[in-house]
């Protein structure tokens, strides 16, 4: 496969773009927002039981997708710059990690709802980003690379 760009070249565009992601993730999730009660929604499944039972499919199709994809970019960043990562437990882990932080902060402040479900598919896109990461790599870099681990 033809290299877009060398290894190093894509390296230090991740290493660079990444604090830039953390920060766009923030300021959707916390920092543009105003505070407001604290507010729960700990029942699991509740946005795909609302997406399934009421008209605004395209609103919870929206929710959900939205956070699906938010965490995603971790889940291709993190192996990118930081090789100890190549491990999907541990990038999942830390996409929880990440994910749990932001809610627990919304509840802390107000500043959104602090829900299971968020955790849920934030992690979920993590993962999903990890599993494309090698194939978004070779793309980009002509590079194959070995076998990406789960476990």
């Amino acid at each position: 496969m033809k290299r877009i760009i060398t290894t190093k070249t894509a390296f230090w565009l991740y290493k660079a773009a990444f604090p830039i992601y953390i920060f766009s993730a923030l300021y959707i999730t916390l920092i543009d927002r105003i505070p407001k009660n604290r507010r729960t929604q700990l029942t699991p499944f509740w946005e795909l039981r609302r997406l399934i039972e009421t008209d605004h499919t395209l609103y919870w199709l929206g929710q959900i997708s939205g956070n699906l994809v938010m965490l995603l970019p971790l889940g291709i960043m993190l192996p990118v710059i930081c090789r100890n990562l190549r491990c999907g437990w541990k990038v999942v882990l830390i996409g929880f990690a990440f994910s749990l932080a932001i809610e627990l902060v919304q509840y802390f402040t107000g500043r959104g709802l602090c829900e299971f479900d968020d955790v849920m598919h934030n992690t979920i896109g993590t993962f999903l980003g990890y599993l494309i990461f090698p194939k978004f790599w070779e793309i980009l870099t002509g590079e194959k690379l070995e076998t990406v681990h789960i476990g």
